[in-house]
């Protein structure tokens, strides 16, 4: 077996972090060698000499494995002749710290969503100086459907769930105002033409915290969002979805289950990391 082979040993494993256990372990020590040299770098620079003693290592066999971790950039020699991080090593420290940001996080949720339900999916949040809707992120690879939104081009909020629903939860003597001048766009026989046919809907995404839609932004489309909450106890995003309306019918109940399951844990999410509507597009 050569020293780069897997450990299959069954010998006793070291605990996750302590870097000076790992010169204990059983059996090849080539990976166990390179994690505990990036762990005492990333402590301090140190020598060749203090390096090979802490890892209980011959000099010859560290100065090898150091040889290749400076020609792929993980680390580096400075003018003292001791050894310290390279690049590469932030860079991949960097990746790691981002593989758990928010934006990844929500990104697994909407797939979740997505291969659940077969839909098109999206978190969204409202824009106060543009009086606008702003999808964060969307994701469809799961469904027939997808959200088209023109770069530059408008987003008729009163044909959105996601829309609605946000709005609902805006203060009420603004609700006209986020939907601008009537008549409305009528993109659909079934798009609301005026504020007056609207407000009822409005009204009951306040009282049940779920907004839908019919036909409204293209035929035989329905859609559906539900609220995601911040810090602060409010309302600061919507998760939504889109699909074909037939299957929407059929399906509406899970559809609003599995939405609501989801908005929980986003919710969770976002009052762990204490944020609020001011801070949300930071994150995202």
């Amino acid at each position: 077996m050569n020293e780069d082979a897997d450990d299959e040993t069954g010998g006793a494993q070291p605990a996750a972090g302590d870097a000076r256990d790992l010169k204990r372990r059983s059996g090849p020590m080539s990976v166990a060698r390179v994690l505990g040299i990036m762990e005492m770098l990333a402590a301090e620079p140190m020598p060749l000499a203090a390096l090979a003693k802490q890892m209980s290592a011959p000099k010859p066999s560290m100065l090898n494995i150091l040889g290749e971790l400076s020609a792929l950039g993980f680390v580096r020699r400075d003018e003292n002749g001791r050894y310290l991080l390279g690049g590469r090593a932030f860079r991949l420290a960097s990746m790691m710290s981002f593989s758990g940001s928010l934006s990844t996080s929500v990104r697994t949720t909407l797939i979740e969503i997505s291969h659940a339900l077969e839909a098109a999916v999206s978190i969204g949040y409202l824009d106060q100086s543009s009086r606008g809707l702003v999808y964060a992120d969307r994701y469809g690879e799961s469904s027939a459907v997808r959200y088209v939104v023109k770069f530059g081009g408008q987003v008729h909020l009163h044909t959105r769930a996601t829309a609605k629903l946000l709005v609902g939860y805006e203060s009420e003597d603004t609700w006209r105002e986020w939907f601008g001048p009537e008549p409305y766009a009528q993109l659909t026989p079934h798009s609301h033409k005026s504020f007056s046919s609207l407000y009822p809907e409005l009204v009951e995404v306040r009282k049940c915290g779920v907004a839908w839609t019919y036909s409204e932004q293209y035929e035989g489309i329905s859609g559906c969002a539900v609220p995601v909450y911040g810090s602060d106890g409010k309302v600061v995003a919507g998760l939504g979805m889109v699909m074909i309306g037939e299957a929407m019918t059929r399906n509406r109940a899970r559809v609003l289950a599995v939405l609501q399951a989801a908005a929980e844990t986003v919710s969770a999410e976002f009052i762990l990391k204490r944020i609020t509507s001011a801070t949300l597009p930071g994150h995202l």
